[in-house]
Order: C-alpha cells, then sequence, then structure tokens
C-alpha cells in the first residue's frame, strides 16, 4: 500500500515539473530573423542619423555559400534607436545584433560625438563587445558596399582586422576598448582608420588610399567625401575599391579630434605594450637604395614618474616623466651590399632602429600633447594607478590639459633577435 502511494506521488510530482517547465512558445525560426553582420551609421542632414544594416539570410544551400548570402537594409532617424526600431517596422525579420562583426563609423559623426551612438549598443543584451569598431574619411555606403571574392563587408573588415591590423600598427579598435577608453579619465579612444584604396591593376605593389591630410589633420587625412554620405555617380562607372587598415582616428573624449598615420599608430602601441608583429621598411646609410624591412615582435615601456607629483598634484604640471622602450625586432628582408653578419655591424644597426623608435615616439607625444591635447598612451592611468583615490580626483577632470604640459623623455633600446639566413658567406660581406 504504501509502496503504490509513493509511486503515485512520484507520478503526480514529475506531471507537475512538467507543466511548470518553460517550453518553445516564443521561439522563432531560423528564417524569421535577420543577424545583423555590420553596421554602417554616420550623419544624416535631415533626420539626424543614417544607419546601414547587413543582414546574414539563411540559406538551405552549402554552409561556405550560406556565409556569403546578405541584405543590405538603409534607414534614417533621430537617433540609432529610432533609426533601429525604423528598420524593424520595415523588416519582414526580427533583427538580431548579437552576430555584429563590425561598426563602421563615418568622419563626420566622429567628430560631433559618440556617446548617444553607444548607448543603445550597450543597453542591447545581445550586442558583442568584441565586434570591431573603425572609422573612415570615405562614404559609409560605399564601405558597405564592398564584396571581394564572394564575401561581403562584414567578413572581408573582419578578416583584415584579424590578420592585417597587427602588421599595420593599427590599434586593438574592439568595442569594448572604445566603451573602457570613452568612460575612463586618463586615457583616450583611438580607433582604426578603415579607408577604401584603389585596387592595383597588374596585381604589384600595396593599395593605395584614397585622401590626403586636411588642413586640422596634418598627419593624415580624409577624402572629404565621407562626411556626406552618397558617393557621386555619372560619367564612367569608377574602379571598385577595397577596404585597408591605414593609420588611426584620435579621440578626446567621445569626439575624434583627428588623424595619425601609422608610424605614429604604431608608435603608441609600442608605448602600450600591444605590438603585434608591426611590420616596416627601414632606409640603410650608403649608396643606392639600400633598405631593410623588419618584423616589431614586442615592445616593453617603462614609465618612470616622479615621486612628488605622485603625492601633491600641484607638481603634476610641468613634471618630467621618462620612458624607456625596449623592443625585440626580426629581420626580414635585406637589400644591401652589407649583410650585418659581424656583431659590430648588428650593433650599428641596432642603435638606427632605436633612434628611429625614438624619433616617431617623440613625432607621436608633439601630435598628441600640443596638436590634439588626447593621452592616446594612456599615460594619466598610470598616474591613477600609482595615486590615492583622493590625489587623482584632483586632476582627473583636467587631465587632457595636464597631460598636454608634461615633458616626456624617451630613450630606446632596440634588439635584432632573429635574422634568419642568407646565401652570403662572411667573406662576402664588405663590412668584413
Amino acid at each position: 500500500m504504501r509502496g503504490a502511494l509513493t509511486r503515485a506521488l512520484l507520478a503526480l510530482s514529475l506531471l507537475a515539473l512538467c507543466v511548470m517547465l518553460p517550453g518553445c512558445g516564443g521561439a522563432a525560426e531560423i528564417e524569421d530573423i535577420g543577424f545583423v553582420l555590420a553596421m554602417g551609421v554616420d550623419r544624416h542632414e535631415e533626420s539626424g542619423i543614417k544607419l546601414w544594416l547587413q543582414m546574414a539570410l539563411p540559406s538551405s544551400g552549402p554552409e561556405g555559400q550560406a556565409q556569403q548570402e546578405s541584405l543590405p537594409f538603409i534607414t534614417t532617424g533621430e537617433t540609432l534607436y529610432q533609426a533601429l526600431m525604423k528598420a524593424q517596422a520595415q523588416s519582414s525579420r526580427r533583427i538580431m545584433l548579437g552576430h555584429v562583426r563590425v561598426v563602421v563609423i563615418g568622419e563626420r559623426l566622429a567628430r560631433e560625438g559618440i556617446a548617444a551612438l553607444l548607448d543603445p549598443l550597450v543597453r542591447d543584451g545581445s550586442f558583442r563587445y568584441r565586434s570591431w569598431v573603425v572609422v573612415t574619411p570615405d562614404p559609409v555606403g560605399e564601405v558597405m558596399q564592398v564584396s571581394l571574392g564572394g564575401q561581403v563587408a562584414a567578413n572581408y573588415i573582419n578578416d583584415l582586422m584579424e590578420r592585417e591590423a597587427p602588421t599595420a600598427g593599427v590599434p586593438s579598435s574592439r568595442f569594448i576598448d572604445l566603451l573602457l577608453a570613452v568612460e575612463e579619465r586618463g586615457m583616450e579612444a583611438l580607433l582604426a582608420r578603415l579607408a577604401l584604396a584603389e585596387q592595383e591593376d597588374d596585381g604589384g605593389g600595396a593599395p593605395q588610399a584614397g585622401g590626403g591630410p586636411g588642413p586640422a589633420d596634418t598627419m593624415l587625412g580624409g577624402s572629404g567625401e565621407g562626411v556626406g554620405g552618397e558617393a557621386e555617380t555619372g560619367g564612367e562607372a569608377p574602379a571598385p575599391r577595397i577596404p585597408v587598415v591605414d593609420g588611426a582616428a584620435v579621440f578626446k573624449g567621445d569626439r575624434m579630434v583627428g588623424w595619425i598615420d601609422r608610424r605614429l599608430s604604431a608608435a603608441v602601441l609600442m608605448l602600450k605594450n600591444a605590438i603585434q608583429g608591426y611590420t616596416f621598411t627601414h632606409e640603410l646609410a650608403g649608396e643606392g637604395q639600400n633598405r631593410a624591412v623588419f618584423s616589431l615582435l614586442s615592445t616593453n615601456a617603462r614609465f618612470s614618474i616622479p615621486r612628488e607629483s605622485l603625492t601633491d598634484p600641484a607638481r603634476i604640471r610641468g613634471s618630467t616623466v621618462r620612458v624607456n622602450v625596449a623592443g625585440l625586432v626580426r629581420l626580414r628582408e635585406l637589400i644591401s651590399s652589407e649583410q650585418y653578419l659581424t656583431l659590430e655591424s648588428l650593433e650599428r644597426l641596432s642603435a638606427d632602429l632605436s633612434a628611429r623608435v625614438e624619433r616617431d615616439i617623440r613625432d607621436l607625444l608633439h601630435t598628441a600633447q600640443a596638436e590634439f591635447r588626447s593621452d592616446v598612451i594612456g599615460l594619466g592611468e598610470r598616474f591613477r594607478q600609482r595615486m590615492s583615490h583622493s590625489k587623482w580626483a584632483q586632476v582627473q577632470g583636467e587631465w587632457d590639459e595636464v597631460f598636454s604640459t608634461l615633458n616626456i623623455e624617451v630613450t630606446a633600446n632596440i634588439e635584432i633577435r632573429k635574422r634568419g639566413q642568407t646565401m652570403r658567406s662572411p667573406g662576402q660581406d664588405t663590412a668584413i
């Protein structure tokens, strides 16, 4: 009797549990979901914000083919959220932002401020913080229409950032990096510059990004076409252009204040110990076009901050901060009669590279302090970590101005770690 009662109670418990378990009543078919792969945002003259969405189309075909099919979507709104809601109202699919790979921001909107752009993305629970965020001087619509080798813009730019950004000296440009830089005092945002470049007909040489320096951007400028929206049409159709990463956009708060080229962008990464194989060509002394190609494998920047500045915020202005940058390079290519096989020649080449790095960093510091007044190297964060909370609070609100007064002395020590192999014997080196 007791066993039968126990079995009955167990059956009733299981039945009640099944009733309380959540079902699939809110499930949606994959064909009814619009997975956004890329977003493009720029200023619109009439509506405020112009939004480009690139949505993946699920397909019953082969997996590789299905990943490349996409649906472009363009809408406007007073804010980004209103533009997204308008897109949702006009779309037969439920828009999801959980698969966004890249966000392309137009230069005009970046210069006006992007704080309002970040808010709805942060509040969306599905948006990925590891999405790339780039700034373009070219028309955002043209960037979003790129299709190369069967790859849509989202996949191509994603692969470009993962594959070429490290060797080009371009910052990480993840959404989470942008959030931290905008919210924290003592560091400013630095986003990758994505430009459209002419393709080489003969396949030789690297594509050249369009646009020259403007009057407000002495280091690197845009074409000026990207601040207005769509590209002009008429006459013969221009040759298709491809996206390239070239330099970076410098921010102060949530507003972009200018461009820097890849040389200065790489210098920022050196000071942040974030270099990952930056490749550059170095001209060698001597007759003819002697040159070498190096990869900067890693750097270790050590900052020496005066102790009195950490205890007395009033003494920070005009103080001297010393930084020593140690780095390791690998020789990739050498075009020279001298093969640098002796210890003496290698030391001479290392000293030459060290002087080059010092020069690049000094140029960066002049641009950041005198022109942009923006602490893109994150020196303020180093002060914050070493100061008490109450001391840092006294300079936090005016840090960019304080940063511009600092005297930053730079020394570099670059060591050639790997040279590779050579077909020459030591006896053939002119230096021996």
